[in-house]
């Protein structure tokens, strides 16, 4: 590994894909990385050298990978990148967040919320015009 960076997550030399896809085909990564979490990602694409090609890969579905493998870095993110979290109107997923229903859910629960919301506001808006005899605007 000459001129690939050390980092904390995990890196090995000739991983074979085969296993990792879904089909279970294909050859070895010429380097396969495993960041420990944000941070370590970020540190190790800033290290590593331009001129080596970097691949993303997601869980392996929907991805042939040749028998000769890929040259460069397959970057294949875990555990740390899955979260799902949602603060007041925002849902943010994790770039390894699995579609298991939960973000549709999540995202159906807010639209909901956000037409409940608008439906108070009009009626509001509504009883204040009311009030005060002005015209209603369309």
């Amino acid at each position: 590994m000459n001129s690939i960076p050390k980092p904390r997550g995990a890196l090995s030399e000739n991983r074979s894909l085969a296993d990792l896809t879904w089909l279970r085909v294909g050859g070895p990564a010429e380097y396969f990385f495993q960041p420990a979490d944000t941070e370590d990602l970020a540190d190790f694409l800033r290290a590593l050298p331009a001129d080596i090609p970097v691949f993303p890969m997601g869980v392996g579905s929907n991805l042939i990978v040749r028998d000769g493998g890929l040259r460069g870095v397959v970057i294949r993110l875990g555990r740390g990148f899955n979260q799902i979290t949602v603060q007041d109107d925002l849902i943010t997923a994790g770039a390894a967040a699995l579609d298991d229903g939960r973000i549709d859910a999540l995202a159906a629960s807010v639209e909901e919320n956000m037409q409940e919301l608008h439906a108070m506001m009009s009626q509001l808006l509504y009883q204040q015009q009311n009030q005060q005899n002005l015209p209603l605007r369309h």
